[in-house]
């Protein structure tokens, strides 16, 4: 599972300089990004020497007195990972069966490149791919009369970022808890994932098979705005909201619910009489340590807690903060907790 940069898109012509760093840099901020998420990007041969611009190859372009103004810093960042990137043609062991033996086409029976056919064979082959892209995020419909049909994610942004883990990747490698665990930090990575909480996955009342979509939909939203939920100052309801905020306020619990309640899900913190009961304090306590600093383990109470369902199967979480790096914290997946 990885990334592959579409070169056949790498066509300046026409596209003013300042344009070219637009893209420029928003593909380094993306390749960046997945570095930081430890995932592979793969790079072809020519991306390197193909014409980009009136016959001129990559870096006689980028030097040309028509790019004089481009910043020097996308430059060599640019000249650093390719220097450093992974070649998938120079390594046949990365060639999925048949590549590149048979011509790729998207849904309006144009041969793509050979950076999105290698993403096609991969995806056939159920090691899902994505390509990196400078002109906007999508879905390309790709087929094969020899081998099969797919489709190829392309990831500009954080949005479609995710959405080729959530929406392609996990599917494509199968909907399991060992799945989902395992690509948890790629299709939710604005969440801290507390040690053994995924054991919980089977003290789900019907197992995971039964809470897997709301689970997930559960998950994407603590993801996306989880930390805008607990953190953002009063009134705002939601993200896209314009009212005045409250700078320095905190939320009221009363209004995180509204917010969860906005975002088509339903959170709530525990009762009092809970926090009171020792058994039913206890069976919520985490033992946090820091991620982000040597800081001592500190115990955690998780009373905010999302309910799949009606009268079973919780998840407790645990606000953002600093020692978790400022995500939200994930603590415990269970069909319910002790109550008093």
């Amino acid at each position: 599972m990885a990334f592959v940069i579409d070169s056949n898109e790498w066509d300046f012509n026409g596209v003013s300089p300042d344009a070219v760093s637009s893209k420029l840099e928003q593909l380094l901020d993306r390749i960046l990004i997945a570095n930081e998420r430890n995932e592979e990007i793969y790079v072809g041969n020519d991306l390197q020497s193909k014409s980009v611009y009136n016959g001129m190859d990559l870096w006689t372009f980028l030097y040309d007195d028509h790019m004089e103004d481009l910043d020097g810093g996308i430059i060599n960042e640019l000249s650093a990972f390719l220097n450093n990137a992974n070649y998938y043609e120079s390594d046949e062991t990365l060639w999925p069966n048949n590549f590149p033996n048979f011509t790729i086409k998207d849904d309006t029976g144009i041969s793509v490149g050979l950076d999105v056919e290698f993403a096609h064979m991969n995806n056939v082959a159920k090691k899902p791919f994505a390509c990196l892209t400078l002109n906007g995020s999508g879905v390309v419909k790709t087929n094969s009369a020899n081998f099969g049909s797919s489709e190829v994610y392309m990831v500009s942004d954080e949005t479609s970022h995710k959405s080729f883990w959530r929406q392609f990747a996990l599917s494509t490698v199968r909907d399991t808890s060992g799945n989902l665990e395992a690509l948890s930090s790629h299709m939710y990575p604005n969440l801290h994932f507390f040690d053994g909480v995924w054991d919980g996955i089977s003290k789900f009342e019907g197992g995971y098979s039964r809470v897997s979509s709301k689970l997930q939909k559960y998950l994407e939203c603590f993801d996306d705005y989880g930390a805008w939920v607990f953190s953002e100052p009063p009134p705002a309801l939601h993200p896209t909201d314009t009212e005045l905020r409250q700078v320095g306020v905190s939320p009221s619990n009363d209004l995180i619910e509204r917010r969860f309640s906005g975002l088509g899900l339903e959170v709530a913190p525990e009762k009092p009489n809970v926090r009171g009961n020792t058994d039913c304090y206890n069976a919520r306590l985490i033992s946090f340590k820091s991620v982000a600093s040597e800081k001592s383990v500190d115990e955690l109470y998780c009373e905010w807690h999302g309910k799949l369902e009606l009268h079973t199967n919780r998840i407790h979480i645990y606000p953002p903060i600093v020692d978790s790096k400022g995500k939200l914290i994930v603590a415990i997946f269970h069909k319910h907790l002790p109550l008093p």
